[in-house]
């Protein structure tokens, strides 16, 4: 009984087509990388100005994946007076 679970394919469309989504699916691992960077030099940041930084902030902080909002708050920790400066 011939099977297929072996067989390697080797048509140059569906190479390129699996290059393709190989290349997609490395640009949206680098991304949700350079988000997860993003969002622990906030909490850094925080941490460092000696704010108290709750679970649910964490949370908040480590679950955004806007990059703009990530750099806003990251940006109002450097003169912010309170966390409602950060966050409100």
């Amino acid at each position: 009984m011939a099977g297929t679970s072996d067989y390697k394919f080797k048509s140059d469309v569906f190479l390129r087509h699996r290059a393709i989504g190989e290349a997609i699916g490395e640009a949206r691992a680098w991304a949700r990388a350079e988000l997860r960077g993003r969002a622990k030099a906030v909490l850094w940041a925080l941490e460092a100005r000696e704010f108290e930084v709750s679970e649910e902030v964490r949370e908040r902080v480590m679950g955004c994946v806007d990059e703009e909002q990530l750099v806003s708050w990251l940006t109002r920790t450097i003169t912010a007076g309170s966390l409602d400066e950060v966050f409100g």
